[in-house]
């Protein structure tokens, strides 16, 4: 049986009366032959009118053809078969594909059972399937073949990302819009995570005129111990420096953790029997590991764990960048800061060169300037601090004196030098203690804040900068300011030991190495921690840019694995990528370069990790909303002709048309170019 999605398209039947006319029509022929004798026409009689035969039968049947085939072409037919059966029911199938569907088993046996439906489903019923992992995909579409659909669905691996339900369900949605079957129905496979309707509760009605099929939790939680992204960082122990590891663990049911070990460059440097107090949900555990300072330190936790039901978040991954060497240029005469600052005292962290006052013109300029404000005297002095903030470098003005200099170039940076006699013998009250400088105070090794005194210090009126820290009386004795491209730390006092006993304390070479990096012109960004499938831009290093060699390229590379690079192209000396989905430490590195640029760290997302199940139906009403006065969801039965436009293009016989078509146009129109050329009318 033969039907047409455009029917209307036939109307145009009488554009075949064009061609019948004009070989109807008779033309004067604009060829005259002159000859003598007219004598002998004039007893000729006229015709009352033309004949009405057409000229040249073959070449208007071809053209009736042509006219007939392009109206048929529009009115776009179909085949039928007379056993069609009609579509009857249209589900889409939404498989919870994150990482918390992956405890008890519960992604594979959802995969099956999609695998199984569509294989056994009759072909009155629609099916389309969308993946739920970190975003949102259409796996099967309606109109695919079914024994490919559940090959597909059969080969999707366990995902480590997190999604929402909400937006998964607005895909099906968006689907079931263009299906065919008088019942609609999205069916939910997954394990109704309770914190994943949380975060989707309260989000606008968009649900309509779809029945919703939602699990219901077998249990009300599962077992569960999980490790976060431990947190990092490196710390000075006199000459040497270790890396302190905080290892953050996460329990949930009776899961009992048998042991944690920590491996740095693929060795196991520490494993330890550790037991959690009974009721304890959460705990942090700080382990110190012995530090690499000139190469990166790839790092694995992993938990041995009994009685548990996730295993994929049992371990954790994490970096440090190698230690860069920064230079430092000081104009001092503490003495204690000239030792600190000694070669040999900070070497493998900082180069360091002691200026003379009459060399400061020719001087190249270092990492960071230290400078005593009784030197600013000298407008050399006053230049140099300006060149560095210039340069987006850093400066340290430690504030000796409040001479006239030191004020005008103060006061240029929004910072007001009072006149008032210097206040003495002050304690720390108020701490900025989130500052990088301050983060080594987190350690018992170096000491409290409240050990610091101030014998003398210099009145500050800050209008620009940020206050890291204030005297008891309330003045502000550090201050931290962003001119230009370039940082400045403001003492107001000098690190001496006429001004303060912090020479004397424990925390003085730790507090003055941290005060040192945090002025030093930012480096390329640490490795960073990164959600599975996350997006990542890293700019390329100016230095590494190769001009006028063409696209370049990326390797991003798993750690410890010699498959699964992936190249990523530079673009405007960016690179923008998706991370890969599975979980570890993935090596940066441009094509053809052995260097290690960055190292990104791929965790699982800690949320998933809550394996504790509700039902969504609340959640699920609140999506809801009331259908249009307008909007009769009761559609009739569907006809014959309600095939979907995906299986009609399929069809070979719209193609046929097309091509005859086309065919018949070459033919008429060689045909009457070669009438032209052998002087016959068209």
């Amino acid at each position: 049986m033969i039907s047409f999605l455009y029917p209307l398209m036939w109307l145009a039947v009488p554009l075949l009366g064009i061609p019948l006319w004009l070989h109807l029509q008779r033309r004067n022929d604009s060829r005259t032959v002159r000859f003598s004798a007219m004598q002998f026409l004039d007893d000729q009689p006229l015709a009352r009118q033309r004949p009405l035969l057409p000229r040249d039968l073959p070449l208007l049947l071809l053209r009736l053809l042509l006219v007939l085939l392009i109206i048929a072409a529009f009115a776009w037919p179909y085949v039928v078969a007379e056993d069609e059966v009609l579509i009857q029911e249209s589900r889409v199938y939404i498989l919870d594909n994150t990482l918390s569907n992956q405890a008890a088993d519960r992604f594979a046996q959802s995969r099956q059972a999609v695998a199984d439906a569509l294989g056994s489903a009759g072909i009155e019923t629609q099916i389309a399937v969308v993946e739920l992992a970190g975003e949102p995909r259409v796996v099967v579409q309606f109109g695919d073949d079914r024994a490919t659909a559940a090959r597909r669905v059969a080969d999707l691996q366990p995902s480590h990302g997190r999604g929402s339900y909400a937006s998964a369900v607005r895909m099906a949605q968006s689907l079931l819009a263009q299906a065919l079957g008088e019942r609609r129905q999205v069916v939910l496979l997954g394990d109704s995570q309770q914190n994943q309707w949380a975060d989707d509760a309260g989000l606008a009605a968009f649900l309509e005129a779809v029945e919703v099929e939602l699990p219901e939790p077998p249990v009300a939680e599962l077992d569960n111990l999980a490790v976060r992204p431990p947190e990092v960082r490196r710390l000075a122990v006199g000459t040497q420096s270790v890396v302190q590891c905080s290892l953050r663990l996460y329990r949930q049911g009776r899961a009992r953790l048998r042991a944690a070990s920590v491996l740095v460059n693929g060795r196991e440097l520490l494993r330890e029997q550790i037991e959690m107090p009974a009721r304890a949900s959460e705990q942090t555990l700080l382990v110190e590991l012995p530090d690499q300072p000139d190469a990166w330190l790839h790092g694995q936790v992993r938990l041995e764990v009994d009685g548990d039901a996730l295993e994929a978040d049992n371990q954790a991954y994490f970096s440090l960048p190698p230690v860069r060497v920064g230079s430092v240029a000081w104009l001092a005469d503490s003495v204690y800061l000239r030792t600190a600052l000694a070669q040999q005292v900070i070497s493998g962290r900082w180069d360091t060169r002691q200026l003379e006052p009459t060399d400061l013109a020719a001087h190249q300029p270092a990492d960071v300037l230290v400078v005593e404000s009784g030197y600013l005297a000298e407008r050399s002095a006053r230049e140099l601090v300006q060149r560095y903030l210039e340069a987006g470098r850093g400066v340290a003005l430690l504030v000796g004196d409040a001479s006239p200099a030191a004020s005008g170039l103060l006061r240029e940076y929004g910072v007001e030098l009072r006149a008032d006699e210097p206040a003495e013998t002050a304690p720390f009250r108020y701490v900025f203690q989130e500052h990088p400088i301050f983060q080594l105070f987190g350690s018992a090794d170096t000491g409290a804040l409240s050990d610091i005194r101030l014998q003398r210090f210099r009145r500050l009126q800050v209008g620009q900068g940020t206050p890291l820290a204030y005297a008891i009386t309330g003045d502000p004795v550090l201050v931290d300011l962003t001119v230009g491209r370039g940082r400045l730390l403001v003492f107001a006092f000098r690190l001496d030991r006429d001004d303060t006993n912090w020479p004397l304390q424990a925390s003085f070479l730790p507090f003055l190495d941290g005060c040192l990096k945090h002025l030093q012109a930012p480096s390329e960004p640490p490795a960073s921690d990164y959600l599975p499938g996350e997006a990542c831009v890293w700019a390329v290093p100016a230095a590494d840019l190769r001009p006028g060699t063409g696209e370049m390229h990326l390797e991003l590379t798993r750690h410890g694995q010699a498959a699964g690079t992936v190249r990523v192209p530079i673009r405007d000396g960016q690179a923008r990528f998706a991370l890969p989905d599975m979980p570890g430490s993935y090596d940066l590195r441009l094509a053809g370069d052995d260097r290690l640029q960055l190292v990104l760290n791929v965790n699982p997302p800690a949320d998933e990790s809550q394996l504790t199940f509700a039902s969504g139906y609340e959640t699920l009403e609140g999506w809801r909303r009331e259908p249009m006065a307008n909007n009769d969801t009761s559609a009739e039965p569907l006809g014959l002709s309600d095939l979907s436009r995906q299986q009609i293009w399929r069809q070979r016989l719209w193609w046929w048309l097309v091509a005859t078509g086309l065919l018949a146009l070459l033919v008429e129109t060689f045909w009457v170019t070669r009438r032209l050329r052998q002087g016959a009318p068209r």
